[in-house]
């Protein structure tokens, strides 16, 4: 997973734009939830700054900070919804 620190990001399936991220948004979220490939692309829109966030310090925030469950919960709900707009 990985924290945007500065600039956008975005994420497309193919040549398509599904969303893009900024500063203090997340993406790669998934791969760390349930360990399949990828669903999407990450290309940078602008020089950018990332913070990646491996496996284990993603279940220390999941377990020590009580809100950033519920926090990432509603950022792939989000998506979600995003996705079923598009469809």
């Amino acid at each position: 997973m990985y924290v945007v620190r500065t600039g956008s990001i975005d994420l497309m399936l193919d040549e398509t734009v599904l969303t893009t991220v900024s500063e203090g948004e997340i993406f790669g979220e998934l791969a760390l939830i349930d360990q399949v490939e990828r669903s999407a692309t990450a290309k940078a829109r602008t020089d950018c700054e990332v913070l990646p966030i491996d496996e284990g310090k993603f279940l220390y925030m999941v377990h020590h900070t009580p809100y950033f469950s519920l926090d990432l919960l509603r950022i792939i709900a989000g998506r979600l919804r995003a996705m079923n707009r598009l469809l």
